[in-house]
């Protein structure tokens, strides 16, 4: 008996993942990797963003929108942070060492 595929939305199911899906997470990785290396910012959650979006599992423009807003929301918590335990937040890229 065939194992059934689990298709509820949060997961996609087995036969979503083509070739085209493949790979297109991994260049969209690529990419993102490419702009952190560029910025000198280090963020792995960048990569996680990205796969979320890359390989489908959001299916509606609202859940798109509450996944920006919960980026939004963690980095303006960081940031105010930071800022009120007087510890710098570089904005666009690490602090330069030495």
């Amino acid at each position: 008996m065939p194992a059934e595929i689990d298709e509820t939305p949060s997961r996609p199911a087995a036969r979503e993942m083509s070739g085209a899906r493949i790979v297109a997470a991994a260049g969209t990785l690529a990419v993102t990797a490419a702009v952190l290396v560029l910025l000198k910012a280090a963020h792995p959650p960048a990569g996680a963003t990205t796969l979320i979006v890359s390989l489908g599992l959001l299916h509606t423009p609202g859940q798109l929108v509450v996944a920006f807003a919960a980026v939004l929301l963690v980095t303006v918590v960081d940031l105010l942070f930071h800022r009120a335990a007087g510890r710098p937040m570089p904005l666009w890229a690490a602090p330069k060492e030495g």
